[in-house]
């Protein structure tokens, strides 16, 4: 009749956030991962964070200064190099 969810495990993740002055920063969190079972299948599911995109390795702020910086000098090369980072990255 309904889908049983438990706590499965947690995946460590790290997404770069805004500098701290001349200092990276970034986030570590612990994020738990879920398993779904509804007695035919079952599946995982790792819970969506409110600070970033899922499979981005960058918070939606530091990703809004990216578009930012992208919209003022047009060069993925020179943004990256100004926020420390490879080009394909950017």
């Amino acid at each position: 009749p309904g889908v049983k969810v438990s706590r499965h495990d947690v995946e460590k993740r790290a997404w770069r956030h805004l500098d701290l002055f001349q200092y990276p920063c970034y986030l570590h969190c612990a994020v738990p991962k879920f398993k779904y079972d509804d007695g035919h299948k079952q599946w995982y599911k790792t819970m969506e964070v409110p600070w970033a995109r899922a499979q981005s390795g960058f918070t939606l702020l530091f990703e809004h200064l990216v578009m930012s910086l992208l919209e003022v000098h047009g060069c993925p090369a020179q943004v990256a190099q100004s926020i420390k980072e490879y080009p394909q990255r950017v």
